[in-house]
């Protein structure tokens, strides 16, 4: 139950190392896991426990816990708002709006921050390929940000921006198949290449990929418009 007992580092914005956009996606699939042991012997401490982690699920306030987001003010003099303002949304924002998203699907949460920080990111995205440009144009943070928003669409995402990224998504999908190595490793280029989590996550994206594929309302191969010559 640890991973859990430790969202109230989140609740009260005091995430290791200022790194509190990384946290709630693996915490809420953690909880959706625990939290039906907690429910299947719901007695004496395991009662208090399940209901200590909703409240602190509850409390988190986005723009605290969180460095990259819409609310940042770039006048201020920390180094992260220096570099990564409002103007300059990265993966991390990505990271955390999944995580938002299902803490929205839990009631936690409305899903305005989500739908707010969606909207500013589609334009990081290439319009014709649905590659993600972060800053200075890492090929690892191209993949990475692509799996938690096919998580989401696969999770019955069907907000505002469903169409968009599933288009988007479906297109930088066949496009990465056709840029990693014949030993199926990724693109190099940028910070974080040739980490062993970069291939991992080539092979995640096209499994959430299908997943994603399987249980969208939008068909398959409808918007894939690039040819390659």
């Amino acid at each position: 139950y640890a991973p859990m007992e430790r969202c109230q580092q989140l609740a009260y914005a005091q995430g290791a190392d200022k790194h509190g956009d990384f946290f709630t996606f693996p915490a809420m699939q953690a909880y959706n896991v625990l939290r039906k042991l907690v429910t299947a012997t719901a007695v004496g401490d395991d009662e208090s426990r399940l209901s200590r982690w909703d409240e602190h699920l509850r409390l988190m306030d986005p723009v605290k816990c969180y460095q990259s987001h819409l609310h940042n003010d770039p006048t201020t003099e920390t180094e992260w708002t220096k570099i990564y303002s409002a103007a300059k949304m990265n993966n991390w924002n990505i990271v955390n709006v999944a995580g938002e998203y299902f803490r929205h699907l839990e009631g936690f949460c409305s899903i305005d921050y989500v739908e707010e920080h969606l909207a500013a990111q589609l334009p990081n995205f290439t319009e014709n390929e649905g590659l993600y440009i972060d800053p200075h144009g890492p090929m690892p943070y191209d993949h990475f940000p692509r799996i938690f928003l096919a998580t989401m669409l696969h999770r019955d995402y069907k907000g505002k921006h469903a169409e968009a990224l599933g288009t988007l998504l479906e297109r930088s999908a066949w496009l990465s198949l056709l840029m990693q190595s014949p030993t199926g490793e990724s693109p190099v280029g940028g910070r974080s290449s040739m980490h062993q989590w970069n291939d991992a996550n080539n092979w995640l994206t096209h499994k959430e990929q299908i997943n994603m594929v399987i249980s969208s309302p939008f068909p398959p191969c409808k918007h894939t418009t690039f040819s390659v010559s």
